[in-house]
């Protein structure tokens, strides 16, 4: 049947409908079927489909992962529609990975579709939307059980995440040691895509959109890295295309031009730094960092600078060094050394503390008695144990499961919203920062 035929029937139902109002229940219903079906319906019909409807009831509270569906019966009955339409529908969500069904025990809500970031209330007149509490068997022990623990239960499906980014090497090999941790204990797969093809060149555009909707997943977790900030939006389409939660993280600092994103806080950790070492009474506060590129560098040197006027200092002094022992050696021995030297540092990369502390020990200086210190440190990187040294711990690894875990509350939970998320250092005072 061609459209223009189609919508004419539509219409002759419409204005049949006006005209008998009650008396024709059963044409308005074959019209309400009709408009429904999606083959059905008229491309210039500004209508929302009952597939969106259904699917922006699934995303509203009080909706969570593992809540089982009213049965079929009822539910047809219940949202007016047939039998037949509505395991078509209830199919294309399971296929989609919306909706799982269990043999013998019902329908369940494997996950929350990200509808957030394309539809709104607004965007579906009240008399279509669908209220969540028609749905569900609010009284079922089963929702209670499926969602406990869903997706780490033997008996259901866990998710499957997409990680993209380099996380190969150093901190990122911990963070991605995290994530796979928490992602086996839960019963869930992760799979980790780089940014680079073969022969180590970047992907095209084309190339990433290819591979980004021919492997999709429950959600997408993005290593923020400057690759991602040229092509954040093929991200977020794809995500939007396929309405799944995306979250963007990173273990340095950045200007947070994309969202949502979680990040481990090292801005934050520079400020609290100098406050414990300027209430310690030292006035000459300097800071050591690794070159670590631009624009990290420049956002660590502002959060000194502002840390530096709040403290009601106007000494300024920042060294930066690579990793190499020696370099790191030679700089602070130049820094300890000048006439204006600092009386106490923040180390703002705990791997260079072992070449710092040999220039110390080669100046003769001794950390919480000739100069104040604390230092950035990582769970599981061992510090030179001679000293009990000030710290503002990160944990790398916790940080991995962190990000799984608020990807999963965007899964699971129908009343979480997308959020910033920036985790802190632990202080962890020791005897470095005080002054003698």
């Amino acid at each position: 049947m061609s459209w223009f035929l189609q919508e004419k029937l539509c219409n002759f139902f419409v204005d049949v409908s006006n005209l008998l109002c009650s008396d024709i229940v059963i044409n308005q219903y074959i019209l309400i079927t009709l408009l429904e079906r999606k083959e059905y319906m008229p491309k210039n019909k500004h209508r929302t489909s009952f597939v969106a409807r259904m699917e922006h009831a699934f995303s509203q509270p009080p909706a969570n992962c593992g809540m089982k569906l009213l049965p079929e019966e009822r539910l047809a009955d219940t949202l007016n529609i047939g039998m037949r339409r509505l395991r078509t529908i209830l199919g294309d969500f399971e296929e989609r990975g919306i909706l799982e069904r269990h043999r013998g025990k019902g329908t369940f809500l494997r996950r929350i579709p990200d509808m957030a970031s394309y539809l709104t209330n607004s965007d579906i007149p009240d008399h279509e939307v669908i209220d969540p509490h028609v749905l569900f068997d609010f009284k079922s022990k089963l929702s209670m059980e499926y969602g406990k623990e869903f997706g780490g239960k033997r008996d259901a499906k866990g998710y499957a995440f997409k990680l993209w980014g380099n996380l190969s090497r150093g901190v990122y090999a911990k963070v991605l040691g995290g994530m796979t941790s928490f992602c086996n204990e839960m019963g869930h797969e992760i799979t980790v895509y780089s940014w680079r093809g073969a022969g180590g060149v970047l992907l095209s555009d084309d190339a990433l959109y290819r591979m980004l909707r021919e492997n999709p997943g429950d959600g997408y977790m993005i290593d923020a890295s400057p690759n991602v900030l040229k092509r954040i939006n093929i991200f977020i389409e794809v995500a939007r295309e396929q309405k799944v939660p995306i979250l963007f993280f990173l273990t340095g600092s950045l200007p947070m031009d994309y969202q949502p994103v979680m990040v481990m806080d090292c801005e934050e950790a520079v400020c609290r730094a100098v406050y414990f070492l300027a209430n310690e009474g030292f006035k000459k506060i300097g800071m050591i960092s690794s070159i670590s590129g631009d624009m990290n560098a420049r956002l660590l040197t502002y959060a000194y600078e502002h840390s530096m006027v709040q403290a009601g200092s106007e000494y300024r002094r920042i060294m930066q060094t690579d990793y190499a022992i020696g370099d790191i050696i030679d700089n602070t021995m130049k820094l300890l050394s000048s006439e204006d030297r600092p009386d106490a540092i923040y180390i703002a990369d705990d791997f260079l503390l072992d070449g710092v502390y040999q220039a110390m020990k080669m100046s003769n200086l001794v950390p919480g008695k000739d100069l104040g210190v604390i230092t950035l440190s990582s769970v599981g990187h061992a510090v030179p144990p001679e000293i009990n040294w000030s710290c503002l711990e990160v944990n790398h690894e916790d940080f991995g499961r962190r990000v799984v875990d608020e990807l999963l509350l965007r899964i699971r939970n129908a009343a979480s919203c997308a959020a910033n998320v920036a985790v802190r250092a632990m202080w962890k005072p020791g005897d470095t920062h005080k002054a003698s």
